[in-house]
């Protein structure tokens, strides 16, 4: 995954983001536990609302 996202980022001229999240301490069992799900979509959805000069508001 290093290899390949170094590439990209060599070979990609685009103006768009790209993101790529690595797990280290994955495996190829049974589904991830409640907290790396929650995780990965803080992850995703602050690098959507950051690329996107997106506020969220959290007063609801």
């Amino acid at each position: 995954s290093f290899k390949y996202i170094a590439t990209l980022q060599e070979k990609y001229k685009g103006n768009n983001p790209v993101l790529i999240r690595i797990e280290t301490q994955a495996g190829h069992g049974g589904g991830k536990p409640t907290t790396k799900i929650i995780e990965e979509a803080a992850d995703i959805y602050s690098f959507i609302f950051y690329n996107m000069k997106i506020t969220p508001n959290l007063n609801h």
